[in-house]
């Protein structure tokens, strides 16, 4: 439900769908809780307990669905340019074609070996500003920003470097890479 409604949303936006997923995702968050709160009332728990189960079950569901749509939004880039998607859940599955292994081995993380060659990104809507900032910045930004190479964000108001960057820049980087 909430893919097909990216979907439209991805055409009604077209390029600057990047800039506006945080605008998509607090509009389907409202949906998910006016849906899910009533729910839970009419399960027996009190209006705090309904809030409560509804903002777990969000969390689950946006990022279930976040990986979706970056899936989504780099596969016109990737199909542009030869290149193939994959995700976690794929490889972790037994029996997988000779190539899908060859790239489960390939992006095996083993400190020291073999994890300089692989580019690690990170897409963030970054709600709770954990990483947004640099004055005074948490412990997670700066572990963040030294273990990936990559921090995309989809949100207008962040401190940005060399590696922490807008979600508008994913695929220019994806090109330099290429």
């Amino acid at each position: 439900m909430i893919i097909q409604r990216f979907l439209n949303f991805k055409k009604q936006f077209g390029n600057n769908i990047f800039s506006k997923l945080n605008d998509f995702f607090d509009k389907e968050k409202e949906i998910f809780y006016n849906e899910k709160i009533p729910y839970w009332m009419n399960q027996g728990y009190t209006n705090n307990e309904a809030v409560i189960k509804a903002r777990q079950g969000w969390i689950s569901t946006i990022g279930r669905n976040l990986e979706k749509v970056i899936e989504i939004l780099i596969k016109d880039f990737c199909n542009e340019n030869s290149l193939k998607v994959t995700n976690d859940k794929i490889l972790k599955r037994r029996n997988l074609p000779v190539e899908l292994d060859l790239v489960k081995r390939l992006i095996l993380v083993h400190f020291g070996q073999i994890t300089k060659h692989i580019k690690v990104f990170m897409i963030t809507p970054d709600k709770d500003d954990e990483i947004s900032f640099s004055d005074n910045p948490r412990k997670s930004r700066i572990v963040i920003e030294y273990e990936l190479d990559g921090i995309y964000l989809a949100k207008d108001r962040f401190d940005s470097s060399n590696k922490i960057k807008s979600i508008n820049m994913l695929i220019d980087d994806l090109k330099v890479l290429i």
